[in-house]
């Protein structure tokens, strides 16, 4: 690698380390946490901080084809023609 590239490494290395540093230093259960996921939570929005646009997306996606689901759809959990009787205590 040249020394140029090295250096622009070492910058966002040392960028991420303060982030990260500085986030848990306001946020003490972020503490507990590793320093790469608190640094990939800060820096990427969640999707579930726009409820507008995830729920334009949900809207327009296709539900999965999902066998396993349309068995249990046809299935009833009570046989055709039978009845439950129950008991007097008498």
């Amino acid at each position: 690698m040249h020394q140029s590239t090295l250096q622009l490494k070492l910058s966002i290395l040392h960028l991420s380390k303060l982030f990260t540093h500085n986030l848990a230093m306001y946020r003490p259960t972020l503490r507990q946490v590793i320093s790469n996921m608190v640094l990939a939570r800060a820096v990427v929005p969640s999707p579930w901080s726009v409820p507008q646009q995830w729920k334009e997306f949900a809207a327009g996606a296709h539900k999965a084809d999902l066998p396993l689901n349309k068995k249990r759809a046809g299935a009833s959990l009570k046989k055709p023609g039978f009845v439950f009787h129950m008991r007097s205590s008498h």
